[in-house]
């Protein structure tokens, strides 16, 4: 049987596990500690994840990879191509680099990702490398969030205008919810800070609906 190796808070996980859920397919998950570097050396070499364990016992990396796999893997795809929209691919760009100083700082504080962050090994592990990318401390960037939150409120302003269908950009699933929905759940984090628009929230919903993977909770930092 297939197993896919995930973290509850990363991105690149939520994209296979969307189209597991959407094809409701029987492909269990194995949530992994996040300095389980050990686990991640045994199964492929180096620590990456999403890893997806195949039914000969083989094993396969790169998000995108995987879900053309599962999605082809039942022998009927339903990964639609992307729209190409460029606006709506220039906000979700710049939405991911600027949502990195709401979310990183707050996934280990969040009850939520317990499953990922179980000891204060697998939390330092994670804030020794994100503090280092963000050039500040977690605190730091949760006290100083209503600077971040302007930009990314901004540009999910803008994004609302452009979702008018039932999926991120047409009346059926696609590429686009594949590589956006997961950016839209993963700022969810951060609702002390943001507020979801309308039709942003619709989408996030309709979603949420048709998969098990849920929104984060919203949460107070005390920091």
């Amino acid at each position: 049987m297939m197993k896919l190796y995930i973290y509850e808070h990363c991105p690149f996980c939520a994209r296979p596990r969307l189209i597991v859920n959407v094809k409701s397919l029987p492909i269990p998950l194995q949530v992994l500690a996040n300095d389980d570097e050990q686990t991640h050396f045994d199964l492929i070499g180096q620590k990456i994840v999403p890893i997806l364990e195949k039914d000969d016992g083989s094993r396969m990396t790169e998000s995108l990879d995987i879900c053309h796999f599962i999605d082809q893997y039942d022998k009927n795809p339903i990964i639609k191509p992307s729209a190409n929209n460029p606006i709506i691919n220039q906000i979700m760009e710049d939405l991911s680099n600027e949502a990195k100083y709401l979310t990183h700082a707050r996934q280990i504080f969040h009850p939520m990702n317990e499953v990922d962050f179980p000891t204060q090994s697998a939390k330092d592990y994670f804030r020794a490398k994100k503090e280092a990318s963000l050039g500040m401390s977690f605190e730091r960037a949760i006290q100083d969030s209503a600077l971040y939150a302007k930009s990314v409120q901004l540009l999910l302003d803008q994004l609302d205008q452009y979702l008018t269908y039932k999926f991120m950009t047409n009346e059926y699933f696609s590429m686009d919810d594949i590589l956006f929905f997961p950016i839209l759940r993963g700022l969810t984090i951060a609702l002390d800070a943001i507020t979801l628009p309308k039709n942003v929230s619709a989408y996030l919903k309709r979603i949420y609906g048709i998969t098990d993977i849920k929104p984060y909770p919203h949460f107070m930092y005390q920091v």
